[in-house]
């Protein structure tokens, strides 16, 4: 039995059970093939087989890093000459970039991954599919910029790029934070 789920005009088919044994990695995977089928211009069906799935999110993967480096020249920072970028896949296929901006009171720096999240706001985005750092090195976001992350990702499933000069290494937001800080209760001030 084959199932077929359909978004922004885009179908995919798969075998039923998939949906329950693989639901995690599905899920994933569904939301990157939507964001992705939207960057590289697809329409129509998408068979689900893993060597199509894997080239398509490659082809993104690397547009993402791609425009993570060039966010990476147009960094500001002049204290710690450290260059970061960060490119950022909404699920409606929409890439936002950012650039770490340094400022001489530290406190007042923005960095790279937090400067896409909010273009991406400001744009009227909340719905990610997956984020890709650039940096001269082999990084992954500060603790800050995770838990800015966790406030659009509450499952913790958006997927990591980190791109170092020899290769690209994966996370997800919830291996990078565990234990994310996500829910508020105010108080009733009497």
């Amino acid at each position: 039995m084959r199932t077929v789920l359909t978004a922004c005009g885009i179908k995919v088919v798969l075998p039923w059970q998939m949906l329950w044994t693989e639901r995690p990695f599905f899920m994933g995977v569904w939301n990157i093939i939507v964001a992705s089928a939207r960057v590289v211009g697809y329409n129509g069906v998408y068979m689900m087989r893993g060597e199509e799935t894997r080239l398509m999110q490659q082809q993104v993967v690397d547009e993402l890093v791609a425009r993570a480096r060039q966010a990476r020249k147009n960094a500001y920072a002049p204290y710690s000459h450290f260059r970061v970028g960060a490119a950022l896949l909404t699920r409606n296929g929409h890439i936002y970039t950012g650039c770490n901006v340094e400022n001489v009171s530290f406190g007042a720096t923005i960095c790279a991954e937090r400067a896409a999240v909010l273009a991406a706001v400001s744009a009227g985005e909340r719905a990610f599919a997956a984020l890709a750092l650039a940096a001269g090195e082999d990084v992954t976001p500060c603790g800050m910029c995770r838990q800015v992350l966790a406030e659009f990702s509450k499952d913790g499933a958006l997927p990591i790029y980190c791109a170092g000069p020899e290769q690209v290494r994966v996370f997800t937001l919830a291996e990078l934070l565990p234990r994310a800080f996500d829910s508020f209760q105010a108080e009733d001030a009497e």
